[in-house]
């Protein structure tokens, strides 16, 4: 799958000047920083999946922890 991106001028500045500091290429660092947002946001999609399935749980068993 071939994928472009319109990254602007700014941005690509920054993604330069951040990859030669860690000296790697401007597209090692992209795909790292895109591998980080989707392991984050998978991450945070499977806290919020678990908090659903377990507030659920609770509402049928009628079982909780007081929060007082």
């Amino acid at each position: 799958m071939a994928v472009s991106l319109r990254v602007p001028p700014e941005v690509k500045k920054k993604v330069a000047r951040l990859a030669r500091a860690q000296d790697t290429t401007a597209h090692a660092f992209m795909l790292e920083a895109i591998r980080e947002k989707v392991q984050v946001d998978e991450a945070r999609a499977a806290f919020h999946a678990e908090g659903k399935r377990r507030l659920a749980r609770m509402k049928r068993s009628g079982l909780g922890i007081p929060a007082d």
